[in-house]
């Protein structure tokens, strides 16, 4: 086999498989399951709301000096099922049960990861340079199926639900909030974040799928696939944000992440074309010519590829060490992990002791179904480190199909 198609894959392969949904996620996010929106202040606003920059005291100045996340996801199988089934030996019983766990639409696993290496707030505005990675596959159930018992159930294979995509990009953003109006004694602000994107790599696949007959001959049948790679691009996004806050206790919130998100893909834009065919193919003859594989590379002309909005509404109540959140939120798009399912999350934060405070979160809906969020932190006057974890279908890490972390670094100037 020529090994080229592989390592030309291999780029894809890291992208698609980058253990922080799309997307960049905080301590404060994963501590709080996604109920964050409306509990987010000062240098936090930059990433989860712009309307919030104007509600702030002008004269501060608060510094992200680093944040790092990452998560990975599956909608079938835990670590506990790796730990059990990695290099043992299936009986009936385990492959029925791993089955099982495979839903009808196919083995999904996705990954996303965030980086930001500076973010500040001055005042009303705001600036952050980060980099962001996410990618999704899917493998159809009758592979995994056929992968357990071979042809022992029917000779004849189809495989149609099978898909990869990954993106990588790095973006500077400038966000601004203002107060333009009182309503019920309180301020309303609005607010706009606008990025300059570089996409990084972009790795899809189009039109994959198989067609197998198997028999006491050999396996007879045909694969085709494609996958669509492109190493740069340039392009803008634009988010939006609102608040009320009718008293010092309380805080209402909307916001829309990636209102406009656009990459213009034009470096090193391919398709490349997969086929393989073979006929009554065996152990026995499988370095022989009964199986043929074809790729053919062609240019495409350059396209537009951006990440999908997100629609977020929250809102906060203070009750001095105690805070409570609640936030409802929805992706536009099936694309890259996110979901149009909605999710409803709700958190509660409380400052333990003066220095260390304590996140706790859940949410429901979404890519997942439900999620479990904690966290905590250090905070010594102006230095805050932050702490956060997200588990997905689970209380443990090692009970759970998918799992986020992150940490945060920041200080008031």
């Amino acid at each position: 086999m020529n090994p080229q198609p592989v390592r030309r894959l291999l780029p894809a392969i890291a992208v698609m498989l980058i253990a922080s949904p799309c997307f960049a996620q905080s301590p404060l996010e994963l501590a709080t399951a996604g109920a964050s929106l409306a509990l987010s202040r000062g240098v936090e606003a930059v990433f989860a709301n712009p309307a919030h920059l104007g509600l702030t005291d002008p004269q501060s100045i608060e510094c992200r000096l680093v944040s790092v996340g990452g998560g990975v996801h599956s909608n079938a199988f835990d670590l506990g099922d790796y730990r059990r089934y990695n290099g043992a030996t299936f009986t009936a019983d385990d492959k029925k049960a791993i089955l099982a766990k495979v839903p009808g639409q196919g083995w999904s696993l996705s990954g996303e990861g965030s980086v930001s290496a500076l973010a500040l707030r001055l005042g009303s505005w705001g600036f952050a340079v980060q980099g962001l990675g996410t990618g999704r596959g899917r493998i159809d159930r009758d592979a995994v199926e056929l992968a357990l018992y071979g042809n022992a159930a029917h000779p004849a294979w189809s495989f149609n639900n099978s898909l990869a995509e990954g993106l990588g990009s790095a973006e500077a953003s400038l966000s601004y909030g203002r107060t333009v109006a009182h309503a019920a004694g309180g301020p309303i602000a609005v607010g706009v974040t606008a990025s300059y994107v570089r996409g990084l790599y972009l790795a899809r696949s189009g039109d994959v799928s198989a067609d197998l007959q198997t028999s006491d001959d050999g396996l007879t049948g045909q694969a085709f696939g494609d996958v669509i790679t492109a190493t740069g691009g340039n392009g803008l996004a634009f988010g939006l944000g609102a608040a009320w806050q009718p008293s010092t206790r309380w805080l209402l919130s909307l916001a829309c992440e990636n209102l406009y998100h656009n990459i213009r893909w034009t470096q090193r834009v391919e398709r490349t074309l997969y086929r393989l065919t073979f006929n009554n193919l065996t152990v026995d003859n499988f370095d022989d010519s009964l199986w043929q594989s074809n790729e053919t590379t062609e240019k495409l002309s350059s396209f537009s590829q951006g990440l999908p909005p997100r629609l977020r509404a929250g809102a906060a109540w203070d009750l001095g060490a105690t805070r409570l959140g609640v936030e409802a939120s929805v992706w536009t798009r099936e694309q890259f992990g996110a979901s149009t399912t909605p999710q409803l999350a709700a958190a509660c934060e409380h400052e333990l002791l003066r220095f260390l405070p304590v996140r706790a979160g859940f949410s429901v809906g979404g890519a997942n179904d439900w999620a479990v969020g904690a966290g905590t932190g250090l905070h010594f006057g102006g230095f805050h480190w932050d702490f956060g974890l997200r588990v997905d279908r689970g209380v443990w890490v090692g009970t759970a199909p998918g799992v986020s972390a992150a940490s945060a670094i920041d200080v008031t100037l």
